[in-house]
């Protein structure tokens, strides 16, 4: 559906990949040249109204999600305690994932039916999301499943069906991490396997391999030598 790689935001205004749901930036959001793949969002601490910071759909009705999605993100600082923590929102109402304010507990905030404040019970300590690390939601209509590097960390009951408008925070001050990088959202449930290859297919590694070379004189006599590389 939606595809944000930070790459070639002119101003405050965000291409999306697949052409079809542009965004602008908020409040001092911006991009930032130290993203996980080169160019991300900055969320900021500091400044004039940066509390607000976020990216906004252009579209008005938002990203429309019908029940059966996947979005994911790369983060990194992942804010402290004292706000809740919204990563994405909907005009609808529902955020998710969200992040208490006072427990760091993992949730769902729904706004739509009147539940109101879901949690998981999984902990996600600022601490350890000092880092970059992925995060991967899947909605299949009935429930919601949250993946952090590939692993199945938490679920819940509940499934937003409306959208997704605001990015990173919500206009309430609710920002979830300092930077963010390759915002997907997708129009299917990713089973397991899928969220573990997305999170691996931004895992950038490289191999090494070792040859030895021998040097041998024409005479081969003992002042042949070798080295490695």
């Amino acid at each position: 559906l939606a595809w944000y790689d930070f790459e070639n935001v002119a101003g405050n205004s965000v291409p999306d990949r697949n052409s079809k749901y542009p965004a602008t930036l908020y409040s001092g959001a911006s991009a930032t040249p130290f993203g996980k793949y080169g160019k991300g969002l900055s969320i900021p601490t500091t400044g004039p109204n940066n509390n607000y910071a976020r990216m906004q759909v252009n579209n008005a009705l938002g990203i429309e999600v019908d029940g059966t999605w996947t979005a994911s993100v790369w983060f990194k600082k992942l804010y402290p305690q004292g706000r809740w923590r919204t990563l994405f929102r909907g005009q609808g109402g529902n955020h998710l994932p969200i992040i208490d304010r006072s427990s760091d507990e993992l949730g769902y905030y729904d706004n739509i039916t009147g539940r109101a404040w879901i949690g998981t019970g999984f902990q996600m300590k600022p601490a350890d999301y000092q880092q970059w690390h992925h995060f991967t939601l899947v909605s299949d209509r009935v429930k919601t499943d949250y993946y952090i590097d590939g692993a199945h960390v938490a679920w819940l009951n509940q499934a937003s069906q409306t959208d997704v408008y605001y990015i990173g925070n919500y206009s309430g001050d609710q920002r979830f991490a300092e930077v963010l990088d390759d915002v997907r959202v997708y129009d299917r449930a990713f089973d397991s396997g899928e969220v573990q290859q997305l999170h691996l297919s931004g895992m950038r590694t490289s191999s090494t391999e070792t040859h030895t070379f021998t040097l041998v004189s024409g005479d081969g006599d003992d002042d042949n030598d070798a080295f490695t590389l």
